[in-house]
């Protein structure tokens, strides 16, 4: 049995394996029962297991432990807490962009990588296909995140444009 050490949510964690192309999303949801990253579809496409690996959105379902020895592992539990929500939860949680909330952790995921680009523009947003995401029935998950992405800018939130205008923009 091989030993895995890395960094996940800021606290080192040991997984042992007998399979060093075991998938991330078993050792985070078996051996240190976090239960942020979810099984979705098992082939990567979805995005419900996405976590950050050194600061990337990765699939972690697809991933294996034994390539993740030595980084930093993020996953939803390391991002806010129930009193006070990281920004991108907040603003899923503003926008009630959810309805079972199953896959919301990949997209949530995916948005924080995203709202921490530089060169973060509506084109970087609207290219991730948030469709994928399984069970997904709430229309405006890029509205939400621009929305959150303009209020940090300290701009007019683009839900305010768009009663304004007495439009949609999409």
């Amino acid at each position: 049995m091989a030993r895995f050490e890395f960094n996940v949510n800021g606290k080192a964690a040991t997984v042992m394996a007998d399979d060093p192309q075991m998938p991330l999303r078993y050792a985070l949801r078996n051996d240190l029962d976090l239960h942020g990253p979810r099984f979705g579809c098992g082939l990567g496409q979805c995005g419900a297991c996405t976590v950050h690996i050194d600061g990337k959105p990765v699939r972690s379902c697809q991933t294996p432990i034994g390539k993740v020895a030595g980084k930093r592992i993020l996953t939803l539990e390391g991002l806010g807490t129930p009193a006070k929500p990281h920004p991108p939860q907040q603003a899923f949680i503003d926008e009630q962009a959810v309805q079972c909330g199953y896959c919301v952790n990949g997209m949530i995921m995916q948005a924080k990588a995203l709202l921490e680009d530089l060169q973060f523009s509506r084109s970087a947003v609207t290219s991730v296909d948030w469709n994928s995401y399984p069970i997904l029935t709430f229309p405006d998950v890029p509205e939400v995140v621009m929305d959150y992405r303009m209020s940090r800018a300290r701009r007019t939130p683009l839900n305010c444009q768009r009663a304004v205008a007495g439009k949609k923009l999409r």
